[in-house]
């Protein structure tokens, strides 16, 4: 089994080998960040790789695309249920309106009905006065 001075002795040997490729080199793109992860490996008893934070991070998205796409669903059914309620409160308002106008003529119609019973009540009080 290796030790940690060893596995550190041994990156830095990869690094010099990469470096020295220079940092258009095929190795240096394919390596960056991995020598990162590698000394967090070391230094945190960890066993991280780059293929492993790839994995998480599509992980990731995907549960967020799906999240997203839950989200797109429930405000489609939103829409559609305050579009409903909307007009459905329309349709309120149009009753309520034809319910206001029959209430006013029903309430002209009592007060001319009023106004007729007392203009009775007064003719017959003279005729009865008057005899």
């Amino acid at each position: 089994m290796t030790t940690k001075d060893q596995e550190r002795q041994a990156l830095a040997q990869i690094r010099s080998i990469v470096e020295s490729l220079g940092q258009e080199s095929y190795l240096s793109f394919a390596f960056e960040g991995c020598f990162e992860i590698a000394e967090e490996n070391i230094d945190c008893d960890m066993a991280c790789s780059p293929r492993d934070e790839l994995n998480k991070a599509l992980d990731t998205l995907e549960k967020i695309t799906r999240e997203r796409n839950d989200l797109k669903a429930q405000l489609s059914v939103a829409e559609r249920n305050f579009k409903a309620a909307h007009e459905g409160l329309e349709s309120l308002n149009k009753v309520y309106e034809e319910t206001d106008q029959e209430l006013f003529s029903t309430k002209q119609e009592r007060d001319a009905l009023k106004t007729e019973v007392i203009r009775l009540k007064a003719k017959l009080y003279d005729l009865i006065v008057k005899e």
